[in-house]
């Protein structure tokens, strides 16, 4: 049975909001290329952007393997992204993470999810990026095989996970 993996987002729970060299204030990100750099974000296609994405944190004390974003970029723990070594329908990317001093927190990886159906091990169940996705039941096992638990999980038939 599936499950669907999204970051905590509790009052204790470590949020962290883009804060990317060159962002505007407001309105969309939009590189000279043409191309939208919060989407190449989103998709983990950050080879070519002239920065490291930036997350900083707003909210909670408790870093968990899976930081809430209030968006569809995912970050995701060293030890989360070492669990799923060998699974397909993911990549990973370099961020920085710096906690609300300014301090570098490090550990932390950028998360995309690139599979579009269960017959990945990650994919996600809404066909495109989302603060959430699902994973197979091997996933689950290897997460809680290294010790992953910092993360929302529910299984996709609604029973509790």
């Amino acid at each position: 049975m599936p499950y669907k993996l999204v970051a905590s987002s509790g009052a204790k729970d470590v949020w962290v909001f883009a804060h990317h060299p060159g962002m505007p204030e407001l309105g969309p990100f939009v590189l000279p290329d043409g191309r939208d750099a919060y989407q190449l974000i989103r998709d983990g296609r950050t080879t070519d952007l002239p920065f490291v994405p930036r997350f900083v944190q707003t909210h909670g004390r408790r870093w968990g393997d899976l930081l809430w974003t209030t968006e569809q970029t995912k970050i995701a723990s060293q030890l989360f992204v070492d669990a799923l070594e060998g699974f397909s329908g993911w990549h990973d990317f370099d961020v920085e993470v710096l906690d609300r001093h300014g301090r570098r927190r490090e550990g932390y990886r950028g998360f995309a999810v690139d599979g579009t159906g269960s017959e990945s091990d990650v994919w996600n169940y809404t066909g495109g990026q989302n603060s959430w996705f699902a994973v197979s039941d091997a996933v689950i096992e290897a997460l809680r095989g290294r010790g992953v638990t910092e993360a929302s999980l529910t299984r996709m038939d609604g029973a509790p996970g």
